[in-house]
């Protein structure tokens, strides 16, 4: 839906994922019928320049995915690319929802993820995401769950990312049990 209020575009994203087993549930033969047109729609609207209607779309999209499953194969560089650019897009909040859809679509296609193309698509933005982000900042967290589902996803194809992923979890762990062990040292300390 192109519809200039943005409250419509909204609800529009939140009436496909309604409608998603649905779609899924017609004839694979006609793709072009229903579900192409609704993710595509769904893309558009997770691309959309207004901060609620990408939440809408994302959140409408990662219940597509849930229904899809394997059926989104055929089109995941295409969703890669749209997530990718969304990662250029989206701020605190729908970084969170957007995480989420990548953690649905991974565990939807699992290996199927463990192609170079589209871990060279995906992990980049990630990897940067993930160098980024403070040790202490919460947003960590999300970020971490999207890498665990992605590297299960993908298996060996995470190789080259591992140690440097690995390296900081050890790292945070260390830091976690350092400041925990000086909190009971020193109880005036923030514990962590």
């Amino acid at each position: 839906n192109n519809d200039v209020k943005p409250l419509v575009r909204s609800i529009t994203c939140w009436t496909l994922s309604r409608y998603a087993r649905w779609v899924v549930s017609q004839p694979t033969n006609e793709p072009e019928q229903f579900f192409q047109p609704v993710l595509h729609a769904l893309l558009t609207r997770v691309l959309d320049n207004n901060k609620k209607v990408q939440e809408a779309a994302c959140s409408a999209f990662a219940t597509f995915e849930e229904e899809a499953q394997s059926d989104l194969v055929p089109y995941l560089r295409p969703i890669l690319e749209c997530l990718v650019q969304a990662f250029g897009k989206y701020q605190a909040k729908n970084l969170f929802i957007l995480y989420d859809a990548v953690v649905t679509l991974a565990d939807a296609v699992q290996r199927k993820l463990n192609d170079a193309d589209l871990i060279n698509l995906l992990m980049p933005p990630l990897i940067a995401k993930w160098q980024s982000i403070k040790d202490d900042d919460r947003a960590l967290f999300p970020l971490l769950a999207c890498l665990t589902s992605v590297a299960q996803a993908v298996g060996p194809g995470f190789l080259p990312y591992t140690e440097g992923v690995f390296a900081r979890c050890v790292n945070l762990i260390q830091t976690y049990y350092t400041h925990r062990a000086a909190c009971q040292q020193n109880p005036q300390l923030e514990a962590p």
